[in-house]
C-alpha cells in the first residue's frame, strides 16, 4: 500500500488542490498469517490507533466544514 501513497497524494494534492493526510496501520496481516501471532496484539494496537485517528481527523474537517 505504502508505495502507492506517493502517487495518491499527487494526484489529490497537485490536481484536485486537496489536503491528504494517510493513516496506515501497521500489521494488517497478522491476524491471517500464524506466522505472524505473536505481532497479533501490536497489530490490534496499531488497528485501533488507527481507527481513533481517523475519527479525530472526521471530526476536524467536520468542524472546518461547519465554520
Amino acid at each position: 500500500f505504502e508505495f502507492v501513497t506517493n502517487y495518491v497524494e499527487k494526484v489529490l494534492t497537485g490536481m484536485l488542490g486537496a489536503e491528504v493526510d494517510f493513516i496506515v496501520p501497521e500489521l494488517t496481516l497478522a491476524p491471517m498469517k500464524e506466522e505472524l501471532a505473536e505481532l497479533r496484539p501490536l497489530a490490534q494496537a496499531s488497528r485501533e490507533k488507527a481507527f481513533e485517528d481517523a475519527d479525530v481527523k472526521a471530526k476536524a474537517l467536520a468542524a472546518r466544514l461547519a465554520a
